[in-house]
């Protein structure tokens, strides 16, 4: 429960990934906007507990900015620079600040209107070994910063020339965990009965 806690906020994500040294899109509460990112345009906000895509919206000029924090939106926001590369995730499996990584994943996220859909997914895609022990490594990082992930759980990250920057990691059942049993020929369900 406190590993869902932590990572139910994308903000408190953000903080404990980045004390640990790990690569992480730079994520701030909604009041340091203007302040902390205001040479950076285009800025995607999202909901500090949002889910995916959903309650996402990019914000291309200075004057949309305003807009949004003018507007009368409710709850917790996040902002974040809008990173060019490819969106990807990792499927893992947690324990006790261990992880095995099960599948990389590569995510078909389009633009719609203001904010950003999932059209689709290639699960456990081929990449070479360099890759995945970089990935692998990545994982294993995010386990020991964040001990108390347990079980099956995702990570949502950009790859870009600068490698693997994390966006959030999320303690449940993720799309991609759908298609993980016919690309890897096992039951990803029983993995998790047989820990300890």
């Amino acid at each position: 429960s406190k590993a869902v806690a932590i990572t139910a906020s994308k903000g408190q994500t953000h903080d404990i990934l980045a004390a640990a040294g790990l690569p992480v899109v730079r994520t701030l509460p909604i009041e340091h906007t203007l302040d902390a990112f205001s040479p950076s345009l285009p800025l995607v906000f999202k909901a500090d507990d949002g889910a995916g895509c959903e309650n996402t919206i990019v914000a291309e000029s200075k004057e949309e900015v305003i807009a949004f924090l003018e507007s009368s939106k409710t709850g917790n926001w996040v902002v974040q620079p809008l990173m060019e590369g490819d969106p990807m995730s990792l499927t893992g499996l947690f324990n006790r600040g261990s992880a095995r990584l099960l599948s990389v994943n590569r995510q078909k996220i389009m633009r719609q209107g203001q904010g950003f859909h999932l059209s689709g997914l290639s699960i456990n895609i081929s990449i070479d070994r360099i890759q995945f022990s970089e990935l692998e490594s990545l994982l294993q990082q995010i386990a020991r910063a964040i001990p108390e992930l347990w079980g099956l759980a995702g990570v949502d990250f950009l790859w870009n020339a600068r490698g693997a920057m994390i966006l959030e990691v999320n303690p449940r059942l993720t799309s991609a965990q759908g298609g993980l049993r016919k690309s890897l020929g096992l039951n990803p369900a029983r993995l998790v009965l047989e820990m300890r």
